[in-house]
């Protein structure tokens, strides 16, 4: 029997949750470092406790793109659609291999997209790095995680650094395992 904790609801346990809190997990993926740590903290979340991971990425044409100059939109949208398609292929294969796993690729704006997947699929928990910039960057830039944060109606987990540990088990049948789960989930 596993204890109750911030993670998991457990009725029994063999090495997983049975009913675990966050069955069904939300990764945003892009091509940054903390996206990487991200979906690999979503896929030892997933491992340990038996969730689903739907893995996405959003694409945009550049509101300042200007056709005359360049290529044409179609040909620009299918570049980004390979290179999305790409990068969800190569996010999957940081996730362990026993993890059930979707894909989906979206057109429009990330924290848009990433929200109206989160409802439509009922997630749980979205999961995605952030870059951490400045007041002054943030500001002039914005953030996707912040617009996340502040419009998704299921808790999301931020991911700036590489975790110090590994998210552990909750199925130790001591508190111990409780203890070093509540940790991680501290530090991150």
């Amino acid at each position: 029997m596993c204890d109750k904790n911030m993670m998991t609801e457990v009725k029994t346990c063999n090495g997983k949750a049975s009913e675990a809190l966050f069955q069904k997990i939300l990764v945003a993926a892009d091509d940054s470092q903390q996206a990487k740590w991200a979906v690999q903290m979503a896929g030892e979340m997933a491992r340990t406790t038996g969730a689903k991971i739907t893995l996405i990425h959003a694409y945009s044409v550049d509101p300042g793109y200007v056709i005359e100059m360049a290529t044409p939109v179609e040909d620009l949208l299918a570049d980004l659609r390979q290179a999305g398609h790409e990068l969800l292929l190569r996010m999957r294969g940081l996730i362990p291999t026993h993890v059930d796993v979707s894909e989906r690729l979206s057109e429009g704006d990330a924290f848009q997209q990433i929200v109206a997947a989160a409802e439509e699929l009922r997630a749980d928990l979205i999961v995605m790095g952030t870059h951490g910039r400045g007041r002054i960057a943030h500001f002039l830039l914005g953030s996707t995680a912040d617009s996340v944060i502040r419009m998704a109606r299921c808790p999301v987990l931020t991911v700036a650094h590489e975790p110090v540990k590994p998210v552990t088990c909750c199925c130790n049948a001591n508190k111990a395992g409780v203890a070093v789960l509540h940790e991680t989930a501290a530090r991150i």
